[in-house]
């Protein structure tokens, strides 16, 4: 179906509609595709397309956890990432609402408030802070992808800088990571890690050597997970966007280089079920997946066990149209943090 025909076919039905983009297809592209496979300078990314597409409000899903339980709404996390990819809930983040985080002591502060929550939603032995991000829809240009920007080897801990560049948005359907980066960050991240390394490895491992010798296949599991919250109240513009898991097709799934390794972009096809959170606050969070070795190894055996999600494919919104709350006068930009972690278990 042609961009053309599917919107005119949504103009007809009610609901909320939001324009993502995606890249285009390897079928529609008049040059080799294979040349996004390696990273080259200046940054080069696929062309994309705007495509309207039905965003499923989780306010529902929202509203009905504020009633429950702490245990209950752990307990919906994992079985909705396990599922689709992605949870959303109610946490109130008593370190922004209290102290902001606008110095360093309290941006550390929040970003450990954070990390404890994934620990808990997860249950791994470890959880490590891999990187943080600010963002802010007011900005245009990603310093993280100029050609002089340097590849992280090491995880940047609760001390992630709270005065690094802010970032815009990311205005395209993505998945950060594909599994041989996954595997590679996981391994850098556990060699950074003293309590994770064996008494001969405690004094320090090269991140090279971790990846070289597939550090992070000698744990049970690991994970990737990133946790994304609004920081600077209400977002009514370019809200996250994400897709269940179990409506994504391989075939429109591309893998590309970037100046953090490799990862995945999204083509448009009509049954991707996107998901998001209408006015979303301070206080509601979203959290994805991004690489999960256990997952990954269950889908490579294509064996009988239940296959959890492998990933969450997300995506900032550039416009939206239809049953949409109005914003008030002068709504303030989007600002957010998304802190990525690094699970491991034993």
């Amino acid at each position: 179906m042609t961009t053309d025909n599917f919107q005119k076919r949504e103009e007809g039905n009610g609901g909320v509609w939001g324009e993502l983009l995606f890249t285009y297809a390897d079928e529609e592209l008049d040059h080799d595709p294979d040349s996004y496979l390696k990273l080259q300078k200046p940054h080069r990314e696929r062309p994309k397309r705007g495509v309207w597409k039905q965003l499923h409000s989780l306010r529902p899903e929202l509203d009905q956890l504020s009633t429950r339980s702490e245990a209950q709404r752990i307990q919906t996390a994992r079985v909705d990432l396990a599922k689709r990819g992605f949870a959303v809930l109610p946490h109130f983040s008593h370190a922004l609402e209290e102290n902001g985080i606008d110095t360093q002591e309290d941006y550390s502060q929040f970003v450990r408030e954070n990390q404890q929550l994934v620990k808990i939603i997860t249950g791994a032995d470890e959880v490590i802070v891999w990187n943080t991000v600010k963002r802010d829809s007011t900005v245009s240009a990603s310093a993280s992808l100029d050609d002089d920007y340097e590849q992280q080897q090491r995880p940047q801990g609760v001390e992630s800088r709270f005065d690094k560049p802010i970032e815009p948005p990311a205005l395209f359907a993505h998945i950060d990571q594909d599994p041989s980066h996954g595997a590679r960050v996981c391994s850098m991240a556990i060699a950074g890690t003293p309590s994770l390394l064996t008494p001969a490895q405690s004094t320090g491992m090269d991140p090279s050597e971790a990846i070289s010798s597939n550090l992070s296949a000698q744990y049970a599991r690991t994970m990737i997970i990133n946790l994304w919250r609004p920081v600077g109240g209400t977002v009514y513009d370019k809200p996250l966007a994400l897709a269940d898991y179990r409506s994504l097709d391989q075939r429109f799934i591309s893998r590309h280089a970037n100046p953090f390794g490799c990862g995945y972009d999204l083509h448009a096809h009509d049954k991707q079920q996107w998901h998001f959170v209408p006015h979303q606050t301070n206080h509601e969070v979203l959290v994805f997946k991004c690489y999960d070795s256990l997952s990954l190894k269950h889908h490579q055996r294509q064996s009988g066990e239940t296959q959890e999600a492998l990933y969450g494919a997300h995506c900032a919104v550039t416009r939206i149209k239809g049953d949409y709350p109005a914003p008030p006068p002068n709504a303030p930009p989007r600002k957010s943090v998304e802190v990525r972690f690094v699970a491991v278990w034993r």
